[in-house]
């Protein structure tokens, strides 16, 4: 696994929608991840604790509530933006076409129009980074994964993932809490994520 910047990445989020904001105390969890480490891996879990820690802020997102088209099983269109997801399985896969997740969390429901070589051209090379970001029709999800380690309620998952805007080199990591109320000890991952509400979404940092 790559190395990571420990700097947290300050990302705005555009377009959120949410029906609550509710602010709750930093989560306390049983087993708390401490250094020394033995690989990058643990240093990496180490900073998504910390994260959950400083940055924790419980909100109910809305779910997304227009038509949403699968192409070729990895790519899922939400009206003109696409997320272009790797490496999951049936039951994860319906984190997207649920609309739980969707391209309008990261960059809004406003679309940008498409500029010619020369007019990219002309952009410098912030203008270009935030240019492709919000066209939002080439969004790239992988490493998908559940953080079992970040909660020890029934009712609360939180997983992990990287995000590739277009033609970027370095993906961001991004972190994500889903709330299922009535899930039980017998409750499946799939049937929790059916049920499901998103109530945490946020940017972490810069992979390199």
């Amino acid at each position: 696994m790559k190395l990571s910047i420990l700097f947290l990445f300050l990302f705005l989020l555009m377009g959120c929608k949410s029906q609550s904001d509710v602010e709750v105390k930093n989560p306390v969890f049983k087993t708390e991840l401490k250094p020394p480490f033995d690989n990058q891996g643990e240093q990496e879990d180490y900073w998504a604790q910390e994260f959950f820690k400083n940055e924790y802020k419980k909100l109910t997102y809305a779910i997304y509530d227009g038509p949403i088209i699968e192409k070729a099983a990895t790519e899922f269109i939400y009206d003109h933006k696409t997320f272009r997801v790797l490496g999951v399985n049936d039951t994860l896969k319906l984190i997207y076409t649920k609309g739980i997740l969707y391209p309008q969390l990261i960059n809004g429901y406003t679309s940008v129009a498409h500029k010619t070589n020369k007019e990219l051209d002309s952009l410098t090379v912030i203008q270009r980074y935030f240019y492709e970001l919000n066209r939002g029709d080439d969004l790239r999800v992988s490493n998908l994964e559940e953080l079992k380690f970040l909660s020890d309620s029934l009712t609360i998952k939180r997983f992990r993932f990287w995000l590739f805007a277009q033609k970027d080199s370095n993906p961001k990591v991004y972190f994500f809490e889903l709330t299922n109320e009535k899930a039980k000890e017998t409750t499946s991952l799939k049937d929790f994520i059916e049920n499901s509400k998103l109530t945490f979404f946020k940017a972490g940092w810069i992979i390199i």
